[in-house]
């Protein structure tokens, strides 16, 4: 298996493809209208990808945020002061269905964190369900709230933990 930095537009079929079969696979097809969002082509979002025989098997990306502006969703940030801060928003990891419960989900963490380590950031954060919110409790995030069946016009997520992820002092 190759893991592989992608733009969108090099895979955006396949990546659209995978997130509809890994969403559905957790019931979430009927309501996740948003297969892609406008994060998907900004270029302050990278893209991860992991290949098995040229074909894509699971895929993840991470947004750098220099303001509330390039962020839609940033009321989820509510509670936490991002004045002058830099940050970065942690989402989209699917793995396809054949290829779960392989350690796919660890690496793609560790490549991003691998990444946003040599960046200037102030915090990183993400929504994740109670079993992903786990296993990056073992990475060093914390939670800072939660929602319960969050539904907007462009965005569904049912209960989730917002989750934030902060470099320690003098790094």
């Amino acid at each position: 298996m190759l893991i592989k930095n992608f733009l969108f537009d090099e895979y955006a079929s396949e990546l659209k493809n995978l997130r509809k079969l890994c969403w559905s696979q957790n019931g979430l097809s009927a309501i996740q209208p948003i297969i892609s969002d406008s994060l998907d082509e900004k270029p302050f979002t990278r893209h991860w990808g992991v290949f098995f025989q040229e074909k894509l098997v699971a895929a993840s990306r991470v947004s750098i945020l220099h303001s509330e502006l390039d962020f839609e969703f940033e009321y989820l940030l509510n509670d936490v002061n991002k004045d002058n801060k830099t940050y970065a928003f942690y989402s989209r990891l699917v793995v396809h269905p054949d290829f779960q419960n392989k350690g796919i989900s660890r690496k793609l963490d560790k490549v991003r964190l691998n990444f946003l380590e040599g960046q200037k950031l102030d915090f990183i954060f993400a929504t994740a369900k109670k079993n992903r919110f786990e296993s990056l409790k073992e990475l060093g995030w914390r939670s800072i709230g939660s929602i319960n069946n969050h539904k907007n016009s462009k965005w569904v997520l049912g209960k989730s933990e917002i989750i934030i992820y902060e470099y320690p002092k003098g790094r």
